[in-house]
């Protein structure tokens, strides 16, 4: 190897290093606990999806992750194999190991395994939804929804007059908020777990709603003037709130809510930034974010929550030992970015990159 090439080798690497030193730098609040990328993948060099009717549809669960950057989308494994879609400018959904895209007028939408084969053909206008879980089509409208089966029959349909402002669900079901402060939980056979009007405000519209994956529980916030954060205890075809917060300053968009993967804990935005309230002994607390709430969730056998938070300029990712104590944080530059948390494992996308990052001191 000549000189020259030497040189332009050892230059490419340190380029590549710098890239990622400075997509997620080590920025520790304490000695013992910093972020470090595991790998750091470009989204835009990864293989394009091609559909086709000569793909066979996958056996089982691939275990790819799909992800969603802008306009951008695709699907991710554990040791960092990237596949892409180019939608074309066109709107797109993707979720566990599916994918479709559509035109605005579009009558019906086929749905695509991660690999380009055929899995469905949703046959109604709409905007179809691709979750972890489950197939839904939104209906023109805004105010009606519907699941829908594996083979593409349609599970069942939720209208209400009013809009749908909130919508999670889980593996157990799905739980919708509307704008005339109406909070639903079905099941996937379709069967309602409970209807009802939170109440307590002036204007009594849903912002934010979740449901734990056992199906005992389920929370939202609602309302303006006061808003509220409550959480729904659920048993059988019984419900009952057993908890309730009331914030002074209300918020006046779609909020972040979900539960921990354990079940114990739930999260959810605030005004003054990332609610958290366990379960087993209903206590309540805060931890100051200024910005947007993407994510966030509990980072397994520990009392550390990881968040993912959008301001103005940038983006910021944390550490936060239980109940409010933050300890470790990096900011980035990014017009867009996701977090994502699976098997233990932290994924950080930004712009055109997908991350695996270890948090050093942790164990």
């Amino acid at each position: 190897m000549t000189i020259r090439k030497k040189i332009k080798y050892a230059l490419a690497g340190s380029l590549i290093f710098i890239i990622i030193y400075l997509f997620v730098a080590a920025e520790p609040l304490e000695n013992d606990f910093y972020f470090q990328p595991d790998w750091t993948k470009t989204v835009s060099a990864a293989e394009i999806i091609v559909p086709g009717a000569e793909e066979t549809p996958p056996e089982v669960n691939t275990g790819k992750e799909a992800f969603m950057l802008a306009d951008k989308f695709g699907f991710f494994t554990e040791d960092g194999n990237i596949t892409r879609m180019d939608p074309k400018g066109m709107r797109f959904s993707a979720g566990a190991d599916s994918w479709c895209i559509y035109p605005r007028n579009a009558r019906e939408t086929p749905v695509y395994y991660s690999n380009g084969a055929l899995k469905m053909t949703v046959k109604e206008p709409g905007f179809v939804h691709l979750t972890k879980n489950s197939v839904y089509l939104f209906h023109p409208g805004g105010g009606a929804v519907s699941m829908y089966n594996d083979d593409g029959t349609k599970a069942w349909t939720r209208d209400e007059a009013s809009p749908i402002t909130a919508f999670s669900e889980s593996k157990s079901a799905a739980v919708i908020g509307y704008g005339n402060g109406l909070l639903t939980a079905i099941d996937k056979t379709g069967k309602e777990i409970f209807s009802f009007y939170p109440g307590g405000s002036d204007l009594p519209v849903v912002l934010a709603a979740a449901i734990s994956d056992d199906g005992k529980y389920a929370a939202c916030v609602s309302g303006i003037n006061p808003q509220r954060f409550i959480l729904i205890k659920i048993d059988g075809n019984q419900h009952k709130i057993i908890f309730h917060h009331s914030f002074d300053v209300s918020m006046r968009r779609q909020l972040f809510a979900s539960f921990g993967e354990s079940g114990d804990r739930v999260f959810f935005e605030t005004n003054t930034g990332l609610g958290i309230l366990d379960i087993k002994t209903m206590k309540f607390s805060e931890v100051p974010f200024n910005g947007q709430i993407l994510n966030a969730g509990e980072y397994p056998e520990t009392n550390f929550f990881i968040i993912l938070v959008k301001t103005d300029t940038s983006h910021i990712l944390s550490i936060v030992e239980e109940p409010e104590h933050k300890i470790a944080s990096t900011e980035f530059n990014a017009k867009n970015a996701f977090l994502i948390l699976k098997n233990g494992g932290i994924y950080l996308g930004s712009d055109d990159n997908i991350s695996r990052i270890n948090i050093k001191g942790l164990r």
